[in-house]
C-alpha cells in the first residue's frame, strides 16, 4: 500500500473517529468535498497547508500529526554512516536499557542492560524479530500485545519515512502470518509509541516498566532505542 493509500485511511479513521462527514471536514478546513474524498481514495497527496489544516480540524495528537505529514512527504532512505565509539557512548548509558539500531532494526550494539531486559536479543540480532519470534519474549513481556503496538506505530513510523527500504519491507512482510501483527497493523491510525510503556520481567524476579524511546538524528544511519524505568 502506497503512503498516499495509508494517508487516505488515516485521515478517513480520524474524520470518523471525530464524527465528522467528509463535507463537515471540508467545510472546517475551507477545502472541497471533492478534494476530500481524493484524499481518503489516496489519489491525491495534499501539500503541507492542506496537511496542516487536516490536522486541526481532526484534533490530531502530536504524534498522530507528525506522521501525517510524513506521509504527505517525501522522506529519502537514511544513507548516513555509523556513529564512532558507538559501544563506549551505550555503556556510559547505564544503568539505562541502550542500544543502536539499524534502519531495518538489526542491533549493532547494546549495552549489559539491555541484553539482561532482553534476553537472547543479541541471537537474533533484530530488535523487532526477537518481539515476535523469539520464544522468551512473551514471558519476558506481560503486556506483550501493547508492546507489540509500540513496535507497530515505530514501523509505520519508518516506513512513512522510508516506504521503499528494503529492510523494512522484508520485516513486516514476515510478521504478517502472525494474526495479531496482522490485525494490529491493518488499524489505519497508529499507536503512539510514547502511549505504550514496556512491563518487563527482570532476571532477579523484579517487575520492571521502561519508557522505550528511538532517537533519531540526521548525521547518523540508525538509531538509538533507550529505555528508561519508570519503575
Amino acid at each position: 500500500m502506497s503512503n498516499a493509500n495509508l494517508l487516505g485511511s488515516l485521515v478517513k479513521a480520524a474524520r470518523e473517529r471525530a464524527g465528522l462527514t467528509q463535507l463537515a471536514l471540508a467545510s472546517v478546513t475551507g477545502y472541497s468535498e471533492a478534494w476530500v474524498q481524493k484524499i481518503e481514495a489516496g489519489t491525491r497527496v495534499p501539500g503541507v497547508k492542506v496537511l496542516a489544516a487536516l490536522a486541526s480540524a481532526l484534533e490530531l495528537s502530536p504524534w498522530e500529526t507528525q506522521y501525517l505529514h510524513r506521509l504527505g512527504g517525501r522522506a529519502m532512505v537514511d544513507t548516513a554512516t555509523l556513529p564512532t565509539n558507538v559501544e563506549v557512548y551505550l555503556a556510559s548509558l547505564m544503568p539505562h536499557a541502550a542500544a543502536w539500531i539499524t534502519p531495518g532494526w538489526t542491533i549493532v550494539g547494546s549495552n549489559e542492560k539491555f541484553q539482561q531486559y532482553f534476553p537472547g536479543v543479541w541471537m537474533a540480532p533484530n530488535f523487532i524479530h526477537w518481539h515476535y519470534h523469539s520464544v522468551r519474549s512473551r514471558n519476558v513481556i506481560p503486556n506483550w500485545e501493547q508492546s507489540s503496538q509500540w513496535c507497530i506505530g515505530r514501523l509505520k513510523w519508518s516506513l512513512a519515512a522510508s516506504p521503499d527500504h528494503p529492510d523494512l519491507k522484508r520485516i513486516v512482510n514476515s510478521l504478517m502470518p502472525i494474526t495479531v501483527f496482522q490485525e494490529q497493523w491493518k488499524q489505519p491510525i497508529p499507536t503512539d509509541p510514547e502511549t505504550r510503556p514496556w512491563v518487563l520481567n527482570d532476571v532477579d524476579g523484579t517487575v520492571r516498566t521502561l519508557d522505550m524511546r528511538a532517537w533519531h538524528t540526521p548525521q547518523s544511519s540508525g538509531s538509538l532505542l533507550l529505555g528508561v524505568g519508570l519503575s
